[in-house]
């Protein structure tokens, strides 16, 4: 297995629960585990060094509800640049194949021994990436 996605995997067991950042007022589009993955790889894609702002879309796709509060934001930014890179190298990605139920069972993207890339939907109807 590759270093890389050891260390996302290993990262993303440390975010359990649904947590949710909008950006200047707008509600990124976490409705359906397609809807969520699109909004996550479309923000991540259009980050630039000179303009972080689309990472913080990218990081309410995350579950961060066991980060302090006040690294939400760096750690947010984080995880989702190298979850980027483990989403490009494990697949070719295809947004037809994630399914685009508002409802369902969690819905593993990728499973691996070092541990899964999943979407799930908490109580408030949100889609997030979580890992399980």
């Amino acid at each position: 297995m590759r270093p890389c996605f050891r260390a996302v995997v290993s990262l993303l067991t440390l975010l359990p629960a649904a947590f949710s950042v909008a950006q200047a007022g707008e509600s990124p589009d976490l409705s359906t585990p397609r809807q969520t993955f699109r909004t996550f790889y479309e923000a991540v894609k259009s980050a630039k060094p000179s303009d972080l702002s689309p990472l913080d879309v990218a990081a309410s796709c995350l579950d961060l509800s066991t980060v302090p509060e006040s690294a939400r934001v760096e750690y947010g930014h984080t995880i989702s640049l190298a979850l980027k890179d483990v989403l490009e190298r494990v697949r070719p990605i295809d947004y037809s194949v994630l399914p685009d139920a508002p409802v369902g069972e969690p819905f593993v993207y990728f499973a691996d021994e070092a541990g899964d890339i999943t979407l799930d939907r908490f109580p408030s109807g949100e889609w997030t990436f979580t890992a399980r």
